[in-house]
């Protein structure tokens, strides 16, 4: 587990000139701030501390972040003198038990922290004096709130280290002869394998329980009539498996396999056929965006000799801007093209709308409602689409 410190800390009392102001040892606050995170369990791992005002006059200043993990800390603080300040000749100079007083049982508890990093000389103007504020004492809430936007962009990371498990519901207004609705839930486990300390192969079944409409009537010349449609049951399963670096970065790519399983339980509910084609995904993340594109094509290789082949092509691209605690904008159309579909081959949607990442208990949550409206569409589709999608989230 990873805490967020600053590595380097420049500390000013305000009211010293400038050619006074002193630099110190990051190990002297090291210990002290992550003491006291690891014992108040309240405190997130990614807790950030910008800016601790007030504490004995003395303005701390983050000049840059880097992430350090408690055991790499610790092993600092064993190389390291703990009571140092860098004198103008650069070299560490022991600090007496006056000048630098505050304990990390200090930290823990509400008493006053005499905190005077500054070793004085009698004739020094400067003085020390006593703060009643406490590290104890900062609110804690900003670190959920850190927490979950920073989970929120792990979600929408289609291939990150990242147990999930969706629950997308999409509610189809408009379909077929009657301009009836149909209704598919689809479930979207995300179970990532580590092969190694390089690869990750992240497995993405989608699991679909459709309920279908009567979609048309055909009659017979001897006057009978057959309804297609009013099912309900499992379309077919499509499982995806994506192999990428287990390396973070701003950009991810990631490929692997696409197949199609003849799982559906009435003929209107899915394709009859077994298919197989590859997928591609690129991801990036750039400040509050996570942006990029699913690509996959299936190609039916064997099943039902009665039904009709498939070549389908699936383009998602995703596009979602995050905001603070864990609220965000977020379109992930799903642009679909039939290539062997009489008259119009492609259903291209376009909308959007918006989620929040948070926790019912200890149980992160991702919940989102976007909706569709399908500007290019074969007859018989849906006119436009409300999707609303929940999702547990397995963090390490």
């Amino acid at each position: 587990m990873g805490i967020l410190v600053p590595s380097n800390l420049v500390m000013a009392v305000p009211s010293m000139d400038d050619s006074d102001v002193q630099q110190y040892q990051l190990i002297n606050y090291q210990k002290k701030l992550d003491l006291w995170s690891t014992e108040n369990h309240n405190l997130s791992q990614n807790f950030e501390y910008d800016y601790l005002s007030d504490l004995s006059n003395v303005k701390i200043v983050k000049m840059e972040s880097r992430e350090i993990t408690i055991s790499e800390i610790i092993e600092q603080i064993e190389n390291e003198p703990l009571n140092t300040e860098i004198t103008e000749q650069g070299e560490n100079k022991p600090l007496s038990e006056e000048t630098f007083s505050t304990s990390a049982k200090d930290l823990l508890t509400d008493k006053p922290i005499n905190f005077n990093p500054i070793a004085r000389s009698p004739e020094s103007p400067v003085q020390p004096q006593e703060t009643k504020k406490t590290l104890a004492s900062i609110d804690p809430t900003p670190t959920k709130e850190n927490q979950h936007s920073d989970l929120a962009k792990q979600s929408q990371n289609p291939v990150a280290n990242l147990i999930s498990v969706p629950f997308q519901n999409n509610i189809n207004f408009g379909v077929g002869q009657f301009d009836r609705t149909n209704n598919t839930l689809d479930i979207q486990p995300v179970v990532p394998f580590a092969l190694n300390e390089d690869l990750l192969l992240v497995n993405r079944p989608i699991i679909p329980i459709v309920y279908q409409p009567e979609l048309a009537r055909i009659r017979f010349p001897n006057g009978e009539t057959e309804s297609i449609g009013d099912d309900f049951g499992l379309g077919d399963i499509v499982y995806q498996a994506y192999l990428t670096s287990s390396k973070s970065s701003n950009f991810i790519l990631a490929g692997g396999p696409v197949l199609l399983f003849p799982t559906a339980t009435d003929e209107s509910l899915g394709s009859g056929k077994w298919g197989a084609g590859p997928g591609l995904v690129g991801i990036l993340t750039k400040g509050p965006i996570v942006t990029g594109v699913l690509v996959n094509n299936v190609w039916s290789f064997a099943g039902d000799e009665d039904r009709s082949d498939v070549s389908l092509m699936t383009i998602n691209p995703f596009f979602n801007y995050n905001f603070e605690g864990g609220w965000y904008l977020s379109t992930s159309p799903n642009l679909l093209a039939n290539w062997l579909a009489e008259g119009e081959k492609w259903l291209i949607p376009i909308g959007g709308g918006f989620g929040r990442v948070f926790s019912i208990g200890k149980q992160p949550v991702n919940m989102s409602l976007r909706a569709y409206w399908n500007v290019v569409k074969p007859e018989g589709a849906a006119d436009w689409t409300l999707q609303y999608t929940f999702t547990l989230l397995f963090p390490e």
